[in-house]
Parts: structure tokens; C-alpha cells; sequence
């Protein structure tokens, strides 16, 4: 059945092109934080999480939860947000999102729209 899938899929369909990634620790005494948000605007949902890995790749914290975003990048920052709240203060950390847009806006390098600005102050 799953090949019948994948050859369904990619009929016609222009070839993807995947990059494996994988996890990439981070220094020794630090932490990573990744966050995801997801927005589905058919059924007006969104949700955020985070999870908090030590250098050897275990857990040491994670959250999820619904959140009020209106888009994907409401749902990112929502996330961001989150995952930073679950730090303790003076911890060096690597933050990581798979949003290239928010990461762009955090680092002041692009347009910052009006619907996170009370997200990401």
C-alpha cells in the first residue's frame, strides 16, 4: 500500500529533492531547545511544543499545547516562546525552529509582522 502511494504521488508530480538531516548536539554543559508550531486553517487550529535536550541527546524537558495562532508563523512564535519559558535563567542553550522566517525575524533580518510583535518582544 505504501508504494502504491509513492507511486501515486509522484506521477507527473515534480521530483522533491530530500536532504537527510539529523540531530546535531549541542556543546558539552549546554542545552538545545527545538520548537515546532503547526497551523491548520481548515479545521482553525494550532499547536506548539518544545523539547529541551542535554549534550547527550536526553530529554530533559518538553511541552506541547494548543495555542491561539492564526498562521504558521503565529504558531511558530507561539512555540518559541514557550520553549524559552521552560529555560532557567543563566542557561546557555542552541535554539533551533525549522521556520526560516521566524528565525529571520529574531535575528532582525526580515519584515516583522504585526500579528507576532506581542509574541516575540
Amino acid at each position: 500500500m505504501t508504494e502504491e502511494y509513492n507511486s501515486a504521488r509522484n506521477d507527473g508530480a515534480a521530483k522533491e529533492t530530500q536532504e537527510k538531516v539529523g540531530w546535531c548536539r549541542p556543546r558539552r554543559g549546554r542545552v538545545k531547545l527545538n520548537v515546532d508550531g503547526a497551523f491548520h486553517m481548515g479545521a482553525c487550529q494550532a499547536g506548539a511544543g518544545a523539547i529541551i535536550q542535554d549534550d547527550m541527546g536526553r530529554m530533559v524537558m518538553a511541552r506541547w499545547e494548543p495555542t491561539p495562532a492564526v498562521s504558521s508563523l503565529h504558531a511558530e512564535a507561539w512555540a518559541m516562546k514557550m520553549g524559552l519559558g521552560l529555560l532557567s535563567a543563566g542557561q546557555f542553550v542552541k535554539v533551533e525552529s525549522d521556520s526560516e522566517q521566524l528565525v529571520k525575524i529574531l535575528r532582525d533580518e526580515g519584515p516583522y509582522p504585526w500579528q507576532i510583535q506581542c509574541i516575540v518582544r
